[in-house]
């Protein structure tokens, strides 16, 4: 969801048109991140007005998430009445890079209709890496 115009009345700013990236695109900074979507599709609206930006962007939705989970326990006997169980436990086993969502902070400064935010439509962060966990579990 964009937010953040700045017209005295609404947070949503106005789309000049489908804000997807063309396919010629050149990154002029690719060290703001991943350009996600046309930051430039984007308008403060009129002062006192609501902006023309639906709730939700069809076709602009966030990278899915590839994620492998996987787990290993191995039972050892102790004694006649007790068993001690090794746990050992991956999460995003394949260490698989997860983009977050973009970044859908419309910023300007009312001198100009035009976004401020060097990170609107960039991604900028990804979900977690692989995680290993390792436990040992007395049962009697």
């Amino acid at each position: 969801m964009v937010r953040g115009a700045n017209n005295r009345l609404a947070d949503r700013p106005d789309i000049l048109r489908t804000p997807t990236l063309p396919d010629n695109y050149v990154d002029r900074s690719p060290g703001l991140g991943m350009p996600w979507f046309d930051p430039s599709a984007f308008v403060n609206p009129a002062d006192w007005t609501y902006g023309n930006t639906p709730r939700t962007l069809r076709g602009l939705l966030a990278p899915g998430a590839i994620n492998l989970d996987a787990s290993l326990f191995k039972n050892f006997r102790v004694g006649e009445r007790a068993r001690l169980q090794f746990r050992a436990e991956a999460f995003n086993a394949a260490n698989h890079v997860n983009p977050a969502s973009p970044n859908a902070t419309f910023a300007n400064d009312r001198a100009s209709p035009n976004n401020t935010n060097a990170t609107f439509g960039r991604i900028t962060s990804a979900r977690d890496p692989r995680q290993v966990q390792l436990a040992l579990k007395l049962v009697f």
